[in-house]
């Protein structure tokens, strides 16, 4: 028989292939720690922007890991210059979600075309010597959106109201109206609010008329004006309320409040906000939805919140909280949760329901994302995975050095050691199969949940 020499090339060879296994595998560790890092939207536009003029977009920012990172906001393109970010820099913390707004400005010399750009997204893990252990790696995400802006001499002006409310007061007090809309042009605009205040029998008492601030181009804007009432006797009212942009009617709501006698106010609740711990999410995820209730009456009041969920404008569920008392002055989060099943972007109103009284509606939104099944498959088996390398590892170095301390091997015990390694193979490809098989019969038993 003859013999085959054991050669440095060979043991080079084998020497690579252990060493890019095992980066594969501490590279692809760190990865988990920070690859989910999201943000969007993916493409922003900024539409008949004037030179010097001013627009404005938020972008969403989601850590979903249990790290928090650092992130770092800049542009690139043609429009580099023309770009400001608050904030530009940001730490978000585990599993939050924030915003930063982009702010867009074109010098007065900008002629006027199409323009394009990016906005570079970078996060970094926050290591600190209690997560060192545990995430080893320092892995930076880098994440693109793309910038479209389109600079133009013609000025629009445009103004879209999203809510006008009142609250009723108690006699000698002026009745509260707020009010909250966009700038939907690209010139800057002053709301004027003008109140037609009537008696219970629908007579004219008298008529307001108040300018409220100033709202850039494309900007949000929520602002509270009195209308003076403190002269008006006891009982109810109603305002005839119009927003008025450059002396045109852009929004028109009647409403109803009371002036009441003093003391009358003891039980009053106010919701702030409607809001979830996540605005990016993927099917099936558990998103808590949470109400912030404020009481500002005089006595405790007991609180529950209620929601509904709305999905391409049709109702699909409601969702109720456990109901909590509320001290005076106490400001709490009624909560409850939601599991979305499908993709696309969900909205959530509600209103807290407190001593037989509601507040109005609030509202927020959910971005349902695909489910990454490749992720989720990992997350699932991931330590699986990583003894199964490992093991995988072993065997190849006590393949590959077993005859090291021999000048030489005899042919028939290495075919044999060939032998042996596909019949190792074999197995353990039987064995792939069987796992997936588990694993296929796992995601059908989710998808039929």
């Amino acid at each position: 028989m003859g013999l085959l020499v054991f050669s440095n090339s060979i043991r080079c060879k084998l020497f690579c292939f252990f060493a890019i296994f095992l980066f594969f595998f501490v590279f692809l560790s760190g990865v988990v720690s920070a690859g989910s890092f999201a943000a969007g939207p993916g493409k922003i536009y900024y539409n008949d922007l004037l030179k010097s003029g001013y627009a404005e977009s938020e972008i969403y920012l989601n850590n979903p890991e249990n790290i928090p990172v650092d992130v770092e906001i800049s542009a690139s393109g043609d429009i580099a210059d023309w770009m400001f970010f608050y904030p530009q820099t940001i730490r978000i913390g585990a599993q939050q979600t924030v915003s930063s707004v982009a702010i867009i400005k074109p010098p007065m010399y900008a002629a006027n075309g199409q323009y394009s750009g990016s906005i570079e997204i970078v996060s970094k893990p926050v290591i600190g010597l209690n997560t060192t252990a545990q995430y080893g790696l320092s892995i930076e995400t880098a994440i693109t959106l793309w910038v479209f802006a389109e600079v133009t001499d013609n000025q629009i002006v445009g103004y879209s109201v999203t809510d006008v409310s009142v609250s009723s007061v108690e006699m000698g007090y002026n009745v509260p109206l707020l009010f909250s809309g966009k700038n939907t042009g690209n010139v800057e605009v002053a709301p004027k609010i003008r109140a037609d205040i009537y008696d219970v029998n629908m007579n004219l008492i008298k008529t307001v008329n108040i300018t409220g601030n100033k709202v850039m181009p494309t900007a949000k804007n929520t602002e509270t004006v009195y209308l003076p009432t403190e002269i008006l006797p006891l009982g109810q009212y109603w305002a005839n309320v119009s927003v008025l942009i450059s002396d045109k009617t852009v929004y028109t709501k009647l409403l109803t409040f009371d002036i009441m006698e003093f003391g009358a106010l003891r039980l009053s609740g106010l919701l702030k906000q409607v809001a979830v711990s996540n605005v990016w999410a993927e099917q099936n995820d558990i998103i808590p939805i949470y109400a912030v209730f404020e009481n500002i009456g005089q006595l405790p009041s007991k609180a529950k919140f209620k929601a509904e969920i709305f999905f391409e404008d049709k109702l699909i569920d409601t969702l109720e909280s456990e109901e909590r008392t509320v001290a005076v002055g106490e400001t709490i989060n009624l909560s409850t949760y939601y599991s979305p099943k499908m993709q696309g972007r969900y909205f959530v109103e509600g209103y807290v329901y407190y001593s037989g009284k509601t507040t109005y509606r609030k509202g927020t939104v959910i971005n349902v994302f695909p489910l990454d099944k490749k992720r989720v498959f990992f997350e699932e088996h991931m330590y699986f995975i990583y003894v199964t390398v490992i093991l995988f590892l072993l065997f190849l170095l006590k393949w590959a050095f077993r005859g090291f301390s021999k000048r030489s091997i005899a042919y028939d015990s290495v075919i044999g050691k060939y032998d042996g390694v596909e019949n190792t193979l074999e197995r353990l490809t039987r064995k792939t199969k069987r796992l997936k098989r588990k694993i296929e019969q796992k995601n059908h038993l989710r998808r039929g949940n």
